[in-house]
């Protein structure tokens, strides 16, 4: 038998997305449809308040460190294979997230785009605002790493997760181009 995620989840999908920033753009309107429609998810709900279910009521920056710390801890970074970009959505990484925990699966790998999908899928959830940030390190580079900003009073606080020794709030220097999105 399926489970709810299974059933009601958008499936892993590999694509080519060509090359440049117009792939680029293609991708993070993507990444903002997959989170937008899994914040309205069910199962995505549930998870994200089961995460914060210890934090303290009114403190939104526990719930987003929690959130934060357990996207970080939950999923193992990895790379996509080249030339293509393969998104998890929300509900299939918390299912496999979930068969982890019980000893029934693997440690969930994906790449920043889909960790990024997961913890602002769970925050917006939860009523926060969110937005996505793509950088480049080199004028002459595409853009080359994404993450979440979540909004906690009027502050934008980064959420790169990929970095297994790194707290929210943290962010690579030397950026050399920006994208932000709000979703």
């Amino acid at each position: 038998m399926k489970s709810y995620a299974q059933m009601s989840a958008v499936p892993r999908k590999e694509e080519y997305i060509g090359t440049g920033d117009g792939a680029i753009y293609k991708t993070v309107d993507r990444m903002k449809q997959i989170i937008i429609e899994s914040s309205k998810n069910t199962y995505v709900r549930e998870w994200a308040k089961k995460i914060v279910s210890r934090v303290e009521v009114n403190q939104n920056k526990s719930e987003a460190s929690a959130i934060f710390d357990f996207v970080r801890d939950n999923v193992r970074y990895t790379k996509d294979p080249l030339g293509f970009e393969y998104l998890q959505t929300p509900p299939i990484l918390l299912e496999d997230i979930r068969l982890y925990q019980e000893g029934r699966g693997d440690r969930p790998v994906g790449d920043c785009d889909d960790m990024t999908m997961l913890s602002l899928s769970l925050l917006k959830s939860i009523g926060f605002n969110v937005a996505i940030k793509v950088v480049s390190f080199s004028p002459s580079r595409k853009f080359g790493h994404v993450y979440g900003l979540v909004q906690i009073g009027y502050n934008w606080i980064p959420i790169d997760c990929v970095r297994p020794d790194q707290d929210m709030g943290w962010e690579s220097k030397g950026h050399t181009r920006v994208m932000e999105t709000i979703i």
